[in-house]
């Protein structure tokens, strides 16, 4: 869980830890103990099947979906911003988000439209519904995600 999950969690009474800001901190630093059952809370899309991994290593766990995200529509302001020649960076945090974006995308002209993305994943997912110009954070982090930002050039 992140952080904010992870205090929310606690607030409302739950043994929550924060193992990790992605997939491969929360596997690593995962209490593997075959005994202890474990309840994973999730969105109906997710990139990496946690269940599906723990279960291969003989942990109990069961799993509720608690939210689907529904992608709102593009505004007119919005879609006049991305058709105008000014630079646009859309940064994406996953595959779903990835996809989401492209189906909203389809009928608007772009011009000047750049993707930072928090995985090659989520690259490939783009470039897939023949977008370009896509950067990838070196690492798939928030963190990493920031700095990246912070190197975008303004003009």
């Amino acid at each position: 869980m992140g952080l904010k999950t992870t205090e929310t969690a606690k607030k409302l009474g739950l043994n929550a830890k924060c193992l990790g800001f992605n997939v491969q901190e929360l596997i690593k630093k995962f209490p593997k103990i075959s005994n202890q059952d474990y309840h994973y809370l999730r969105g109906k899309y997710v990139t990496f099947n946690l269940k599906k991994y723990l279960s291969k290593e003989d942990i109990n766990i069961k799993e509720t979906i608690i939210y689907e995200q529904e992608p709102k529509k593009i505004n007119k302001i919005t879609k006049s911003l991305l058709e105008s020649k000014e630079k646009c960076l859309i940064t994406v945090f996953s595959a779903d988000t990835a996809s989401a974006i492209a189906r909203q995308l389809q009928d608007i002209r772009f011009s000047n439209l750049e993707f930072l993305c928090l995985s090659k994943n989520i690259k490939d997912v783009l470039q897939k519904q023949g977008f370009q110009n896509i950067r990838v954070t070196p690492k798939p982090t928030a963190e990493s995600m920031v700095k990246s930002l912070m190197k975008v050039p303004i003009k």
